[in-house]
């Protein structure tokens, strides 16, 4: 998926709209959006301001990679918060803020992928996932930034590794 295509399928479904909806407001044919958000056909300028009307955010923001949520800092999230959240993840009970906790449900509903194999890869390897779950993916992406991303699901495989292999 291209990145544009990824920001307006992040704002489209962070305003609850269908690619109808969307498609009648900025004048584009949905097959065209459809297009557009699945990455296999170039977007015009003309036709990227027509969407971010439509979604009530400026071209700028799609192209930049900028979510409609506020991006997390890394300063927020720093190492120990980080940890509590792949721990929080892999099960442990601790007290945790009400990010950290939104963080990990949204962290155990994507990673199930990765902890049940068998059940949810197809017959090419690949994961088997739904829109809520590629949704939730691209919010965390938007929301942390892709190398965050990839670090904190790191930290929760090494956690629930941890969890399954008790060190002697």
């Amino acid at each position: 998926m291209h990145p544009v295509g990824q920001m307006i399928l992040l704002w489209r479904n962070e305003k609850n709209l269908t690619q109808s909806e969307v498609a009648r407001r900025s004048g584009v044919s949905r097959p065209n959006l459809s297009a557009i958000e699945q990455g296999t056909r170039d977007v015009t300028v003309g036709t990227l301001r027509c969407i971010a009307a439509a979604l009530g955010t400026n071209p700028g923001a799609l192209v930049d990679g900028i979510g409609p949520t506020p991006v997390l800092s890394k300063e927020k999230l720093g190492r120990r918060r980080l940890d509590r959240i792949a721990r929080l993840v892999a099960g442990q009970k601790l007290r945790a803020s009400a990010s950290e906790q939104r963080l990990a449900l949204d962290l155990a509903s994507i990673m199930k992928f990765k902890t049940h194999p068998l059940t949810s890869t197809t017959s090419t390897g690949k994961i088997n996932s739904t829109r809520a779950e590629n949704a939730t993916v691209l919010r965390l992406k938007s929301e942390l930034g892709v190398v965050l991303f990839e670090h904190l699901v790191k930290r929760v495989e090494k956690n629930l590794i941890s969890k399954l292999i008790p060190h002697e």
